[in-house]
């Protein structure tokens, strides 16, 4: 049960998005994005002189300035009105909504009048307006303005202006769904979908609920807190109370509160067990009147629990120091603690006692509160080392395990020993500890700590560990079987099956490479994006910079049904790229190029993440590094040599926009390279042969006119021409269209096929293509 999910009222609007007079609704109100225009005094002034002679979408602009006191003039609600009105007596669907919202709320000088708010909201609705729409459906629910309360109508509304992307619209949409009102059938999994496609547009309540739904494993969701989490925080952060509360603490009661004291009260989600930031975000609600965590406020004490992980050569370690046994042991003490241990008693002290007795399990958990500072200790490695290496040296296999980590990192006081890591990892390995089995087969595979490099004795390692459950043995099985390692056949069904293993357990890597596998429908899986958004998402979440890129390449394209939004594909680029995945950070780069996903138009960004790409070696970024220094963009001086050096390396690399970039300057002799047309032939080969229709293009021209060591081969030319013309290039169509009408390079004299391909181009705007169009009096 939701703790909520009430319908929401309908506010005022303050005005639509006004770029170049160009009128687009905004979520819910509107605003006027006064950063396009170059002076706001001046675009009142033009409003007002289109107004006065009759133009809608001025009165309507001038309403907006008028209502938000923007361009010089005064925050005026009944000079608005008067704008608003002069347009919606005009038709103008926007005006008409926003005067129904004057009406609704008895702003700017008119009563406030339910029946006349529904009249305007109407107009505007039946235009498609999407902001009417909604409410108008909110006027059904609530049987105002004359209107029966009629449920039915209500989502009939909210369904219009939901598909055209309103997010209040969705979100009750989603709540209708939920609870089969309407007319809907109660369907939890349509309900996530509208809650979450309200929710990436930043709806709080939407946000809430779907991590209400990712808490209970709701709607087809699995039952997954951290992206709870992660969804109550962004709810939390717009002040939604409710949410707050839930980042605070669960509480059980007569009416169940989802309270995510499962966050960070109970350390759950992925967080850790943090009172403090429990209390700060009980405050937060209580301050608003929630009662749930006014009760909450200040009510446990707690203690901190950190794990952590590594990998190797593509292979996942788990890093969490102690095992469950350990962490049992130490919860029995901490509940000792909290039953009735005087207050400021060390909560190691058992543990002390007996370690210093030569208990193993004791000294190991004595390691663990010296490593985190549990139990009033000080954190202190070289005392976890102390104590790891006495369990250790009694056979007590989680502390071996974790003396080979100390000495992997080269933690506590330890050198970096990778032979003593493997020396420990054996130990705790042929004890059965399956983490420690797959460090040990890690070693293997990349022939560390003295071990020659031997895939097959990896594997054997892995199935130990993956055998006993240990998912990232799982992972790196799967990946030995989708290569072909370790004496295992190459075998795609046996790598998914041991990926699904893995992922079931949270691994994000194995998510990452399930949803690879679904996306290109490998291993026995159907090809289904929806699927592989769900698996890329689930990895996404955990931080998976692989995951976020694909994530806001699916985002970006509208694949597996996400809706086609470049803000939230720059949004997981952003991730991706800050922990330097090379792809995502040319994305990013190409985004602050085009101004696209929300970003300004800034060069000197483009230029710094490209570069960062660059670096790396990723090809793509190399040759957008290469034209920024052609053209001089971005702050960087106009460099045809940096421009060339750029253009070779990504070329080097088998990129064919690169290839046909370094022939052009073959062609030309430019960026300090010799003219040199055999060259250049050479590289428009290289990337028309892959496809590049520019490259197909400069080929075919230069079997037209015999360059570069080619003969003169009309008929080669309009076989490269054909190619870039099917391409829509536009140069190429009227090549074609040119040799259809005169019926040269083999091609049958055809006047119906060189206007069919002059007006392709002419539709491109290619000027050469209009005239031949006219030419031949089309």
């Amino acid at each position: 049960m939701y703790s909520v999910l009430q319908l929401k009222c309908t506010q005022a609007l303050n005005g639509f998005t006004v770029l170049i007079l160009l009128i687009q609704p905004t979520a819910r109100g509107m605003s006027m994005e006064t950063q396009t225009l170059n002076d706001e005094r001046a675009a009142v002034e033009w409003y007002r002189t289109a107004a006065d002679q009759g133009d809608a979408e001025a009165q309507f602009n001038l309403g907006v300035s008028y209502k938000n006191g923007w361009g010089g003039l005064p925050q005026d609600e009944g000079a608005a009105v008067e704008w608003f009105r002069k347009a919606a007596d005009q038709g103008f669907a926007a005006a008409q909504n926003n005067l129904g919202v004057g009406y609704k709320n008895g702003e700017g000088g008119l009563p406030q009048d339910e029946r006349a708010a529904v009249e305007w909201f109407r107009k505007a609705a039946e235009q498609g307006n999407a902001h009417a729409q909604y409410n108008l459906g909110v006027s059904y629910k609530n049987g105002e303005g004359g209107l029966p309360q009629d449920t039915r109508a209500a989502v009939e509304w909210y369904r219009k202006a939901a598909e055209q992307g309103d997010a209040e619209a969705q979100f009750n949409l989603g709540v209708s769904y939920k609870n089969g009102k309407g007319g809907l059938p109660q369907d939890e999994r349509a309900a996530v979908e509208w809650f979450r496609k309200a929710a990436e547009q930043g709806d709080a309540e939407a946000q809430f609920n779907l991590g209400v739904c990712y808490k209970n494993g709701e709607g087809g969701l699995p039952q997954d807190e951290r992206a709870a989490v992660e969804w109550y925080r962004k709810a939390a952060d717009q002040g939604f109370a409710a949410a707050q509360n839930n980042l605070g603490r669960r509480r059980r009661g007569r009416r169940r509160r989802i309270n995510l004291g499962v966050s960070y009260k109970d350390g759950k989600g992925g967080l850790p067990q943090d009172e403090r930031a429990a209390v700060e975000w009980y405050r937060k609600a209580a301050e608003q009147g929630l009662a749930a965590a006014q009760f909450n406020l200040g009510y446990e004490r707690a203690v901190c629990r950190r794990t952590e992980r590594a990998r190797s050569s593509g292979f996942a370690r788990p890093r969490n120091r102690g095992d469950a046994n350990a962490q049992f042991l130490l919860g029995v003490c901490y509940l000792k603690g909290r039953a009735g241990c005087r207050t400021g008693a060390p909560r190691s002290s058992g543990f002390c006692k007996a370690a210093e007795q030569g208990n193993a399990h004791a000294q190991f958990n004595l390691g663990v509160c010296y490593e985190n500072g549990w139990g009033g200790l000080p954190q202190d490695e070289r005392a976890a080392v102390e104590w790891f290496r006495k369990a250790a040296d009694q056979g007590f296999a989680a502390a071996q395990y974790n003396l080979g980590v100390s000495y992997e990192n080269g933690e506590g006081g330890l050198p970096q020993d990778e032979r003593a890591a493997v020396e420990w990892f054996r130990k705790a390995a042929e004890q059965g500890h399956a983490a420690a089995q797959n460090n040990l087969g890690v070693s293997y595979k990349d022939g560390k700590g003295g071990l020659p490099q031997d895939t097959r004795a990896a594997v054997e390692w892995f199935r130990k560990a993956a055998e006993q459950g240990n998912a990232h043995a799982q992972y790196n099985l799967g990946v030995s079987y989708k290569n072909g390692e370790g004496g295992l056949p190459q075998d795609t069904r046996a790598a998914v099956e041991w990926y699904r293993k893995a992922a079931e357990q949270g691994d994000a890597e194995a998510q990452f490479n399930l949803g690879v596998s679904y996306k290109n429908g490998k291993g026995g899986l159907p090809q289904d994006e929806r699927a592989a958004v769900e698996w890329f998402r689930k990895a996404a979440e955990q931080g998976d910079a692989e995951a976020q890129f694909n994530l806001g390449v699916c985002y970006k394209n509208g694949e597996g049904g996400l809706p086609q939004d470049e803000r939230a594909a720059v949004e997981w680029y952003r991730k991706a790229a800050d922990q330097g995945f090379a792809a995502a950070q040319n994305n990013l780069g190409v985004c602050y190029e085009d101004g696209s996903g929300g970003l300004p138009q800034d060069e000197r960004a483009a230029v710094e993440w490209f570069r960062k790409a660059a670096d790396q070696g990723f090809a793509a970024a190399q040759n957008n590094l290469g034209v920024s220094y052609k053209d001089g963009k971005g702050g960087l001086p106009q460099d045809e040599r940096a421009a060339v050096e750029w253009y070779r390396k990504a070329a080097d690399q088998g990129l064919a926009a690169a290839q046909n970039n370094l022939g052009v300057r073959y062609k030309n002799g430019e960026g300090g390279l010799p003219q040199d047309e055999r060259a250049a032939v050479e590289w428009f080969r290289k990337a028309a042969e892959q496809g590049d229709a520019n490259a197909q293009f400069l080929l075919g021209v230069c079997y037209l006119k015999g360059e570069g060591g080619l003969p003169q081969d009309e008929r080669a030319a309009v076989e490269w021409f054909q190619k870039a013309a099917e391409q829509r290039y536009a140069a190429a169509q009227v090549y074609l269209g040119c040799y259809y009408e005169n019926g040269w390079g083999g091609l049958p004299q055809d006047e119906r096929a060189a206007v069919e391909w002059y007006r392709k181009a002419a539709d491109q705007g290619f000027a050469a293509a209009q005239s031949s169009l006219e030419r031949l009096g089309c």
